[in-house]
């Protein structure tokens, strides 16, 4: 063969080897491909593990730690939040076992006279004791005490080692929570903080409602700063803005709201606190009439702006929209045990404007089917809780579908009332 058939030939060989290795690779899955599966995959056992009621936070916790920097931001935010809805799920069960456990709280009690610090914590002896407290630790609980008592609150601060993973409004959420959970405002009906930091973190507050308006986390910094807006207007019970007996306004509170520069622009907070200060200075900083007056009517409206579901009655904006979220998800996957567990019973379901009542989850379950509708389904899954109609008699759902109020008995649970099939 000669020298030119030969290099014809070596080229041909070399061309089909190139396609044969150019076939395998593109059979053999990319890293972006390979991570996004891995992501779904991490993503979906998450969800479960949420969904599954018998999971503790302190498994969310240990997931989310593993898991966080392997996903987006936006669903390591997803991670968060449900981390975030466990805990306060969670909370009033281990709250009433702190409570009615008179070991625990005399314990705590013995390590916070002998520490004198706020680690007491770690004073404690009692080894049972020192379990349940690692226990709440794990779970991303801390312990705070007031009138006496030793109570879980969810530790935010927790929550920083989320936060380059986190998007950045939920990141300046945590911020914002970290705050509050290291040094709250308030116990025993004083405050806690200077007026000048109230000040301080009320404006922290509207700058997050004017950043990021759109952010699923806008609800709870309201309701945050409706609380720090009551504690402006009139302070506490035993740190009252006025001197119960001369009616003169407190003196760090009077230097500090006159010489802040209130900007309307900032929200309906620093609005009105711009009004207040006029109203003040036209009543020498003393408690008048006229000044009773411009508190009662500025509390009603700025509790009204920050809560658009006060005319319902309800106390807890940002808790009522995690319970329809969450009764949003229930019911779509078909939970039947858990959607009956957001009835407030009796439950009165209207077709045709002829009403049946179930008195139970039993009897609610047994004709779930029937009541949960598939009109009923779909008018819940497409309402946006932000969207809903509200008026005195409750929130709605769709066209009337569903109706949801709060419980007479217990102030902060949010249910379904009726239902128009």
């Amino acid at each position: 063969m000669s020298r030119r058939n030969q290099m014809i030939v070596m080229a041909a060989l070399l061309i089909i080897l190139a396609s044969l290795l150019n076939g395998c690779a593109s059979k053999a899955p990319s890293p972006i491909q390979d991570t996004a599966k891995q992501e779904q995959a991490i993503m979906e056992k998450f969800t479960k593990m949420i969904e599954d009621q018998n999971s503790t936070a302190a498994q969310v916790v240990q997931y989310i730690d593993a898991n966080h920097s392997a996903v987006s931001k936006e669903n390591a935010v997803v991670m968060a939040s449900g981390l975030e809805q466990k805990q306060k799920a969670g909370l009033p069960d281990i709250e009433k076992r702190f409570a009615d456990d008179e070991a625990l709280q005399a314990a705590l009690a013995r390590a916070h006279q002998k520490s004198g610090s706020t680690d007491y914590t770690n004073a404690v002896e009692d080894t049972a004791v020192k379990e349940r407290l690692a226990a709440a630790k794990n779970s991303g609980y801390k312990i705070e005490t007031a009138e006496g008592m030793y109570y879980p609150v969810i530790d935010y601060e927790m929550y920083k080692k989320y936060q380059s993973n986190l998007t950045p409004d939920f990141a300046a959420y945590i911020d914002i929570m970290a705050v509050e959970s290291q040094q709250p405002p308030a116990k025993d009906a004083a405050l806690r903080i200077s007026w000048d930091e109230l000040i301080k973190r009320t404006l922290a507050q509207e700058r997050y409602l004017a950043q990021y308006p759109d952010s699923p986390k806008t609800t709870e910094i309201k309701m945050l700063l409706n609380k720090y807006a009551m504690f402006a207007l009139y302070g506490t019970n035993n740190t009252p803005l006025f001197d119960y007996d001369t009616k003169q306004m407190a003196a760090e509170a009077k230097k500090g709201y006159l010489e802040t520069a209130w900007d309307d622009k900032n929200g309906v907070f620093s609005k009105t606190m711009r009004q207040y200060v006029t109203v003040l200075k036209k009543n020498d900083e003393s408690l008048t009439r006229q000044v009773r007056e411009f508190q009662n009517q500025s509390s009603q409206e700025i509790t009204m702006a920050m809560n658009r579901y006060y005319v319902a009655g309800f106390d807890d904006a940002a808790q009522f929209e995690a319970v329809f979220t969450r009764l949003q998800g229930l019911v779509a996957v078909g939970n039947k045990e858990s959607v009956a567990d957001y009835i407030l019973y009796p439950l009165n379901v209207y077709s045709q404007g002829v009403p049946t009542t179930y008195t139970s989850r039993e009897e609610l379950l047994k004709s779930y089917d029937t009541v949960f509708t598939a009109i009923v389904k779909e008018a819940l899954a497409k309402q946006k809780v932000n969207e809903t109609f509200v008026n005195y008699k409750g929130v709605m759902a769709g066209s009337g579908e569903i109706w949801f109020t709060q419980s007479d008995d217990l102030k902060y649970r949010y249910g379904i009332l009726a239902i128009n099939k």
